[in-house]
């Protein structure tokens, strides 16, 4: 193994950690798997997953490190995700008022819809590849052989480790909208919280 067995555990215990912090990604799952169903929660948990790989395949090929040493980009790509942020915001509160009216949306579509929003959100966070970048190396032993594949290692179970605890909150939180269901007003306020979660994940971009 190219981790050794009680810094890999150390890791996971750190990941499951940073994990359950409340945090947009959690509000996001939690409101997707209310308004959504499970399929929706783990729609949510595969886009923000996706984006972990994207994030350490970034890192290995030393593309997050031309990015960060070139700070115009890293500014420009910043404003951008904050744009894209709020135009997500703007969607969201579009179907919120949509949904005082008839909704004819497929479930297909829905959980598609989801997953995009799951990726392009965290996507648009380039303060994010900061985190990969300070927090896997803490757990990398340049003396146990390829540094690469410590790093492939460890980004990839960040990434499933996630999506198992996303899907799991989203299909929770799920079962707890039926048992509350009032579906129509409750559907239309999660759309308003995913709004308020990406239009603050946008300011705390632009600062």
């Amino acid at each position: 193994m190219p981790v050794a067995p009680q810094t890999y555990a150390l890791f996971l215990v750190a990941v499951l950690a940073l994990l359950v912090t409340p945090g947009p990604n959690m509000m996001f799952v939690l409101a997707s798997g209310a308004a959504h169903g499970w399929r929706g929660g783990f729609a949510a948990a595969l886009g923000i997953g996706a984006v972990d790989l994207l994030f350490t395949l970034a890192c290995v090929t030393g593309l997050a490190g031309l990015l960060l040493a070139y700070p115009p980009a890293f500014d420009a790509i910043r404003w951008a995700g904050a744009a894209y942020l709020l135009w997500l915001a703007y969607g969201c509160v579009r179907t919120a008022r949509r949904l005082g009216g008839v909704v004819a949306t497929s479930e297909r579509r829905e959980q598609g819809s989801v997953f995009l929003r799951g990726l392009g959100s965290n996507l648009a966070n380039p303060k994010a590849i900061l985190f990969f970048l300070v927090f896997i190396p803490q757990f990398i032993d340049a003396a146990r052989g390829s540094v690469l594949l410590q790093f492939v290692l460890l980004g990839s179970s960040l990434a499933v480790i996630g999506v198992l605890f996303h899907g799991l909150l989203g299909a929770m939180s799920a079962r707890v909208a039926r048992m509350m269901r009032g579906e129509r007003r409750l559907r239309r306020r999660l759309y308003w919280l995913q709004a308020a979660v990406f239009a603050l994940v946008a300011v705390r971009l632009m600062v």
